[in-house]
């Protein structure tokens, strides 16, 4: 679904002529992406993190248990301790690459891009916002993300709650790496 941003027409002087352009005729079209592609990159993403997380996580309880007297801790706190860190890796690894790039691992390989409803850059505050208000878009049964089959611009929750949007990017890694060459 593609839609034209909307912005104060172009006006260009040339000589003693002065050409006027509509909104249309300057600004490039948001081409939204749909549920099946943004569940595809979150699926890569979900794989990413696990791996780097619980690679990470081996590694430093190889390194607690060499160091360790034989001493042990409470399993408890070590679930609940790895449950948090795995909810603040989540949320730091979306709101970095959104606001670094605007596009995780995940997205860029899929070709989308997460920019500002109005197609701007993603600020960090706001990729921040857009990290945490995916436990808001978990809703019952997922309602928040299941919203992006039913919204005319392909906006879950979580976007809406961000002012955000996700789009195909053209100019993204896979095109310019892959497809075009």
């Amino acid at each position: 679904m593609a839609e034209t941003i909307e912005h104060e027409p172009d006006i260009q002087k040339s000589g003693d002529a002065t050409d006027v352009r509509t909104p249309q005729e300057t600004q490039p079209t948001m081409n939204f992406a749909g549920f099946i592609s943004r569940l595809s990159a979150f699926a890569i993403d979900t794989v990413i993190i696990a791996i780097t997380f619980f690679g990470s996580a081996l590694m430093i309880a190889l390194v607690a248990a060499m160091l360790s007297r034989n001493e042990p801790i409470s399993t408890d706190f070590n679930d609940l301790l790895a449950g948090f860190l795995l909810t603040f890796y989540f949320i730091f690894y979306n709101a970095f690459f959104w606001s670094i790039t605007g596009r995780t691992p995940g997205k860029a390989l899929l070709g989308l891009q997460v920019v500002r409803k109005n197609g701007g850059k993603v600020h960090p505050l706001r990729a921040l916002a857009r990290s945490l208000a995916y436990f808001v878009a978990l809703g019952p049964a997922f309602i928040g993300f299941l919203w992006i089959l039913i919204d005319n611009k392909r906006r879950g929750w979580h976007d809406k709650i961000a002012g955000s949007a996700v789009i195909y990017n053209p100019g993204s890694f896979t095109h310019s790496r892959f497809i075009e060459h």
